[in-house]
């Protein structure tokens, strides 16, 4: 999941904090001028949940938290609504 999920979203120009030992991506949402609580509301309309980065401290506003702790289908299909939402806020 971990790899797959690497992939599909630095496919998607999302850079990101790669955790070791941790089964979450810390992804950089800066580029998208947004905060991360509103980001993950957003989210909340294409079926994802995120966890705003603005909860891990000063500092992580522009970042938010996506856990890859489930089935590979589920993950794929999570990232295909990350991505969809991506190109239409686009």
């Amino acid at each position: 999941n971990r790899n797959y999920g690497v992939k599909r979203l630095r496919g998607m120009g999302l850079s990101m904090v790669e955790a070791s030992g941790a089964f979450y991506f810390f992804i950089c949402i800066e580029k998208f001028s947004k905060g991360s609580e509103e980001f993950c509301t957003e989210l909340l309309e294409y079926g994802v949940a995120c966890i705003p980065g603005k909860y891990f401290g000063q500092g992580f506003d522009d970042y938010i938290r996506l856990s890859y702790a489930c089935s590979f289908s589920d993950l794929v299909e999570g990232l295909n609504r990350i991505e969809k939402y991506i190109c239409e806020m686009l």
